[in-house]
């Protein structure tokens, strides 16, 4: 068998590559029953037919007049939503002050 061969045979049996999902919110405001059925609810259920990138836009907030420390407090809510969701079996969560 060829080289050309082997990789083609391994090439056909992968698993298709899953769609690539990217969603970001500010963490300027408290989260609300709104913001979990519209929209968290929904991401953490996509993690299973897509490849899910979840970011914490924090440097965007800077455009709005906050505190610093009430941005990283809400910066970190935010997060803790996310994994009360079930972000975590499949999707990825960054920030972007944080990369």
């Amino acid at each position: 068998m060829s080289a050309t061969t082997a990789k083609e045979d391994s090439a056909a049996k992968a698993p298709p590559a899953r769609p690539v999902i990217l969603s970001c919110a500010q963490p300027t405001g408290a989260m609300h029953l709104g913001n979990y059925l519209g929209a968290v609810l929904n991401w953490s259920r996509m993690q299973d037919s897509y490849e899910c990138y979840f970011g914490l836009v924090d440097q965007h907030a800077i455009t709005v007049p906050l505190e610093p420390a009430k941005l990283r407090a809400a910066t970190l809510d935010l997060v803790a939503w996310y994994l009360r969701a079930g972000w975590t079996r499949r999707g990825r969560i960054f920030s972007c002050s944080r990369m």
